[in-house]
């Protein structure tokens, strides 16, 4: 999420670029790998009407949505500290390093408002481009206006600050002033299509996933929304129920979820398919609970999402020891 930051400091030094007519080659914004320990929320808004449209023509994204969202799985991550990179080298324009880490579902979107970024910061690269980052930790920037950064150094943290309800790195790339989707610059006329800004080495780890996991696990306490995103507990007790959950990121309208769990010798405890989904989801979560019995050994879920077309789009097996 984000809307603008308020400059602080400008510098007018732009960076000598040893090609001068070649787009930039971006590396990754953030210290982490994307699809295994930290995944892309949302993507640039294509669609010029009140709808949304991702570049692969997908529900991925929100109306006017101006960047990539790389998302921590969870505020415990994130309170241990992921750095936030530079995705090119440049030279720091302006920054904000001050406002508090707090989701707006507990302030509301008023008390960030004109302050939507939150901490963050604007890079200038050569040729009139520029990188924006958005939602940094309170005090975590280690840059300052008018310093050289280098592709891939540190410049703070991934925060929860500004207008925001999960901890992330918004990053928006813009060419003279304009907004540049860089999985696809320029858009290609078909979805998908358009050449990648991104170096060639990340694209496996950045090619486009309709529908993922973002948590899966075992607990014998009550699971919301809100205890996955704090970092929910994954431990069994002795004497509590058996709770199984998973939450997943890009859930499309029709999709059928289903969880299932199994004892060590493959007995099923409990399962369910749910109802469909009424609608595209950013976010959603299910979970399945049974009292405790009398068993020992390992517990195994397995997490499946169907198309209405009967395919199935994702599969996800994780398991628990219980002692």
């Amino acid at each position: 999420m984000h809307r603008s930051i308020v400059p602080v400091l400008a510098a007018a030094v732009v960076v000598a670029c040893n090609s001068a007519a070649a787009d930039p080659v971006l590396s990754l914004p953030i210290a982490c790998t994307v699809g295994t320990d930290c995944f892309i929320q949302n993507y640039v808004d294509h669609d010029s009407t009140a709808g949304t449209r991702d570049y692969h023509c997908g529900p991925r994204s929100y109306d006017t949505h101006n960047g990539t969202d790389f998302r921590l799985p969870d505020t415990a991550t994130q309170q241990r500290g992921v750095a936030v990179l530079a995705v090119a080298d440049g030279v720091v324009e302006r920054t904000r390093d001050s406002m508090p880490d707090v989701s707006t579902q507990v302030t509301g979107r008023e008390a960030v408002r004109g302050q939507e970024c939150g901490n963050g910061l604007v890079v200038r690269h050569a040729e009139g481009w520029t990188s924006q980052y958005c939602h940094l930790a309170k005090a975590s920037l280690v840059v300052r206006p008018g310093q050289l950064v280098k592709a891939g150094e540190t410049l703070g943290r991934v925060g929860l600050s500004g207008d925001t309800a999960f901890p992330h790195v918004h990053v928006s790339i813009r060419k003279d002033g304009k907004i540049v989707d860089p999985f696809a610059y320029p858009a290609g006329a078909a979805c998908g299509e358009g050449p990648s800004l991104w170096q060639p080495a990340l694209q496996p780890q950045l090619h486009y996933r309709p529908t993922e996991v973002l948590n899966v696990g075992f607990s014998s306490r009550p699971v919301t929304m809100q205890s996955i995103e704090q970092g929910q507990s994954n431990e069994l007790s002795d004497n509590g129920p058996i709770i199984a959950y998973a939450r997943t990121i890009g859930l499309r309208a029709g999709d059928v979820q289903a969880l299932k769990v199994v004892d060590a010798d493959g007995k099923v405890l409990v399962e369910r398919t749910f109802p469909p989904s009424d609608s595209n989801k950013a976010q959603a979560f299910i979970a399945l609970g049974k009292r405790r019995v009398a068993l020992t050994g390992r517990l195994s879920a397995t997490y499946t999402i169907t198309r209405p077309d009967g395919s199935k789009v994702l599969q996800r097996s994780f398991d628990a020891e219980l002692r």
